[in-house]
């Protein structure tokens, strides 16, 4: 079995450790960071999970906020727990717990579950309304190196390429690696890390049947002897 390091003994958070990516690669300040909302929560656990997303919604592009502060502020019901962020929860508290059921997830356990996972996306400036493809291919291939030194800080078990699945997967050359689930979704295994292909938490489906998916999708990747030996199931 092979479990997610934990360093509490290091003085830099891992949103310090970000933060410090984020200046080598964007001098200006021109960017919007990922990150978590709680470091103890998420090093406490084994099975680590990041959302790459494409881009933000963010029209001012004032770059005067940050991913994790906005999931702190929602934590505090500060501002609008959009549906997006809901269901990023519920499939954090799925990875966590992969019997739990969608009527299980209460509000409370919503607003817990903001602190089990690591989020950030490909372009790192803001963007408006529906995503353009080639410009985040484009961002994504030029900014290949932060996002990568990002999820080797970070060291999520599984990253969930949320919409972002072929992009990733041609940028980092993992033919010969793809899989496909039992659910029909594909994954690949790199550096002891699963990178699954999933639909974006904003998808125009019910909150209930995508957490129906990704709970089936979960639970036949971990019934996977390969994955068994990435992933504490006691």
């Amino acid at each position: 079995m092979i479990k997610r390091k934990v360093d509490f003994m290091n003085e830099k958070t891992l949103n310090l450790k970000l933060n410090d990516v984020y200046l080598k690669y964007h001098p200006n300040g021109k960017v919007i960071p990922g990150g978590i909302m709680d470091d103890g929560k998420y090093n406490l656990s084994n099975r680590k999970t990041m959302m790459l997303m494409k881009e933000v919604n963010d029209k001012s592009e004032k770059y005067n906020w940050s991913l994790p502060g906005l999931l702190s502020s929602i934590y505090k019901k500060e501002c609008t727990y959009y549906r997006m962020w809901k269901n990023v929860s519920r499939w954090s508290i799925c990875v966590e717990n992969p019997d739990v059921s969608f009527e299980d997830i209460n509000e409370s356990s919503l607003y817990e579950g903001l602190k089990l996972f690591a989020t950030t996306n490909l372009k790192k400036s803001g963007g408006v309304g529906e995503s353009n493809y080639n410009e985040i291919l484009e961002h994504a291939i030029s900014n290949k190196d932060e996002w990568m030194e990002e999820v080797e800080i970070l060291d999520p078990m599984i990253v969930i390429c949320a919409g972002t699945f072929n992009i990733v997967k041609d940028i980092m050359e993992t033919d010969g690696l793809i899989k496909t689930c039992k659910s029909g979704a594909r994954y690949y295994i790199y550096k002891d890390r699963i990178y699954l292909d999933f639909v974006h938490p904003a998808y125009q489906v019910s909150d209930k049947l995508m957490f129906a998916y990704f709970k089936e999708t979960f639970r036949s990747l971990i019934s996977s002897e390969e994955i068994k030996k990435l992933i504490n199931l006691s």
